[in-house]
């Protein structure tokens, strides 16, 4: 049986936050990025019935870092952040 795509209308929200010195198109392809921590732990991920979103922002208050870098640790954390959530809120349930 196929569960109905629409039952599976949950939002899921994530901040990559960072005092690397990035510009905008820089800060935006990091949120790009870690959005793929959701891909790697919520099935289904990015559906037309959620709203699934990543915010990130930089305190420009450090020296340059590789945007890509950071892309790619925002994604492995952000997948790591959504499973510990998921397991505590099961044990708090």
């Amino acid at each position: 049986v196929t569960p109905e795509f629409s039952s599976f209308s949950n939002t899921t929200l994530g901040v990559v936050a960072t005092n690397a010195d990035l510009n905008r198109e820089e800060t935006t392809k990091i949120a790009q990025m870690a959005q793929d921590g959701f891909a790697r732990a919520i099935y289904p991920a990015h559906t037309q019935f959620d709203g699934d979103i990543i915010f990130a922002l930089s305190t420009n208050s450090e020296a340059k870092i590789d945007p890509l870098l950071i892309g790619t640790i925002a994604a492995d954390l952000t997948a790591t952040a959504v499973l510990r959530a998921a397991r505590i809120s099961n044990q708090l349930s």
